[in-house]
């Protein structure tokens, strides 16, 4: 639509030249002519239905509430149908770098900031802003400070689906009838009190929060980041020790889930804190972003409540940020960039979805949006928008910067690894905390190069 306006243009502009040196009759017959063939290739292309494709990950709920959405949609939207993608979190990102390699990319696609540089980097997104500067995408209603969270550069290629925080879900019920009284910005200390607590009086064990997660609320409390671009934020391997001592003592303690306990369960409704068979493969506590606690309690079994709190940091207000929780992305190569543009801001402006979607990827970006959520949730949903509004904003610092490349390499592949050799005593802390130093900045370094 978009050529056909050029050319358009393009023959006025060559119909006024030549009404200057001939006849004004012909240059008017002309322009008649242009305006027809317009009027004729508007109809065409109204007429014409639009398929739009889109991907996220997620649970069960998930996947019912946005398929909904879609589905409402298409039925307000005659002539659009949508197709939808879906898939666990661990699996999500290597079908999407396969789209990307294959330059079959959805046309919206979720995202989060720590996985969206390279996409960004090779001209595959999308960048928003003259969209928002036309209006078409409507953020009138959106923050600066959640804006920016889908900025890479000078570009906005990301619009928040939810903003969440870091989380730490347990399971309430449990920790009552041991008489253990969860409050939030517990230290290191506080923690492992508890886990030794309870696996002493129950046998019941803890899976500790995953390492880069772990390892960056640590370094935020000394006011320090984990990534920065082309090198890890830390000048020496001792800097990277103490998540590593704390899996040690846990080992040693007794109370840490074994590894193999985890193996294989991709996804959220298989976590050890809501589904397990024995002390031995139960943990009294999961670390997830706040809006996942919703669907960990819809799958839990009969009688177990969940409570959700801050993770353990010794400095709560440095560690602690609000967060994008994952966000809405436009493919660059979408051949209806405009029609998925109007999808996009009805997502994000209209009360329908929003009604439907009930706060589940988090608190919705537009503040009005968000006030109208809020009025009508059930008890867990008002819990997590709680301790987001409440608990988490009020005590936290701004967000790291986006990740830069090659973080995800180090994420997903060399700390898992190293992660592992720790969970079975092949590795010592200083081992552990050497290689990642080595082979991280390396990695980094390279990923700028």
């Amino acid at each position: 639509m978009k050529r056909k306006w050029i050319s358009l243009l393009i023959c006025a502009f060559m119909v006024t030249g030549l009404s200057a040196c001939g006849g004004q009759g012909e240059a008017k017959d002309d322009r008649n002519d242009i305006e027809a063939e317009k009027n004729e290739t508007d109809e065409k292309e109204e007429g014409e239905p639009v398929e739009l494709v889109t991907s996220w990950w997620g649970s069960q709920i998930r996947n019912e509430r946005f398929i909904s959405c879609f589905d409402l949609y298409t039925e307000q939207n005659q002539g659009v149908s949508i197709e939808t993608q879906t898939s666990s979190f661990d699996d999500y990102f290597v079908t999407l770098s396969a789209a990307a390699a294959g330059g079959t990319l959805p046309d919206l696609m979720m995202s989060q900031s720590d996985y969206m540089a390279p996409y960004v980097n090779a001209g595959q997104l999308l960048d928003l802003t003259p969209y928002i500067e036309s209006g078409a995408l409507d953020v009138s209603n959106v923050s600066k400070a959640v804006l920016d969270t889908g900025r890479m550069g000078d570009g906005i290629y990301g619009i928040t689906a939810g903003t969440a925080a870091l989380s730490m879900v347990y399971n309430k019920t449990l920790l009552d009838d041991l008489g253990i009284e969860i409050k939030d910005f517990m230290t290191i200390d506080d923690f492992t009190s508890i886990c030794k607590k309870v696996f002493d009086e129950t046998g019941v064990k803890t899976f500790l929060i995953g390492p880069c997660d772990g390892m960056e609320m640590m370094l935020r409390s000394e006011g320090k980041v984990l990534f920065e671009d082309g090198r890890l934020g830390v000048d020496s391997w001792e800097e990277l020790l103490p998540y590593w001592e704390l899996l040690e003592q846990g080992n040693e303690e007794g109370w840490l889930l074994d590894y193999s306990v985890r193996i294989g369960r991709t996804a959220l409704e298989e976590d050890p804190l809501i589904n397990f068979t024995s002390p031995e493969t139960q943990s009294w506590c999961a670390t997830y972003n706040s809006n996942q606690m919703a669907a960990l309690q819809a799958a839990a079994p009969e009688g177990l409540k969940l409570g959700i709190t801050t993770r353990p940091s010794d400095d709560a207000k440095k560690s602690n940020y609000v967060r994008q929780s994952m966000c809405w992305t436009v493919s660059a190569a979408s051949q209806h960039i405009d029609e998925t543009i109007a999808l996009l801001n009805w997502w994000l402006n209209n009360e329908e979805p929003n009604d439907i979607i009930k706060g589940e990827p988090g608190v919705p970006a537009s503040a009005v949006i968000a006030e109208h959520v809020a009025e009508g949730l059930d008890e867990t949903s008002s819990m997590i928008f709680n301790y987001i509004t409440n608990v988490v904003a009020p005590n936290s610092s701004p967000a790291n910067p986006a990740p830069p490349s090659g973080v995800s390499q180090i994420r997903d592949g060399l700390m898992e690894d190293i992660n592992e050799k720790v969970y079975y005593g092949e590795y010592t802390p200083e081992q552990a905390a050497k290689e990642l130093f080595e082979q991280g900045n390396k990695i980094l370094q390279e990923a700028k190069e």
